[in-house]
């Protein structure tokens, strides 16, 4: 499941995946994302991935803890996935 969530972030909920999964989805997206050009411009992204229930057992704490790793992840320079 998919959604826009705020101005430049989308959520991406997977259901009955691991840690290894989740981790293997979201650098494959992050690899298929950077092998295309979007009206003529490249497109980079930047994620967090949180698992339930190591990362959080509440929909607030996957949410913080994913957002957590997100910044994690631009400060150590963009395009990239942190986990």
């Amino acid at each position: 499941m998919v959604g826009r969530f705020g101005g430049e972030e989308f959520c991406i909920i997977v259901h009955e995946v691991k840690q290894d999964g989740a981790d293997v989805f979201a650098k494959r997206l992050l690899h298929e994302v950077a092998q295309n050009q979007f009206y003529g411009r490249k497109i980079t992204l930047s994620g967090g991935v949180a698992v339930f229930p190591k990362d959080g057992k509440t929909l607030a704490e996957l949410i913080k803890k994913a957002d957590e790793f997100l910044y994690k992840a631009k400060k150590q320079g963009r395009n990239r996935i942190c986990c």
